[in-house]
């Protein structure tokens, strides 16, 4: 799904927005995220190839999600740590205001 695609999708105040890493390349979510309402709740779930994602692609994509939804493995690959408890912390302190994940 293309950037365009994305902003073809009209996006209201109080919607729920579900993406997944499976059909939404991160690249395009990084551009399309922040011009949404910020009433709108933003959940994502970036799939398996959440670490190979360039980190200068994150920042964005952070700082508009309501919720992040990993597995165990994601948030290993992800934050670099084995542990889901550990990962956690690091992954949590890139998210922003009131976000939450979910592992």
């Amino acid at each position: 799904m293309t950037t365009g695609h994305l902003e073809a999708i009209p996006i209201s105040a109080g919607d729920a927005v579900y993406l997944s890493g499976y059909n939404s390349p991160a690249s395009s979510l990084a551009q399309w995220l922040p011009t949404l309402p910020q009433e709108a709740m933003v959940v994502l779930d970036p799939g398996p190839l959440v670490g190979d994602i360039p980190a200068g692609i994150w920042g964005p994509i952070m700082n508009r999600l309501d919720l992040l939804t990993l597995n165990a493995r994601e948030a290993s690959s992800y934050s670099g740590q084995s542990d889901p408890e550990a990962a956690l912390p690091i992954i949590s302190s890139q998210l922003s205001g009131l976000s939450r994940v979910l592992v």
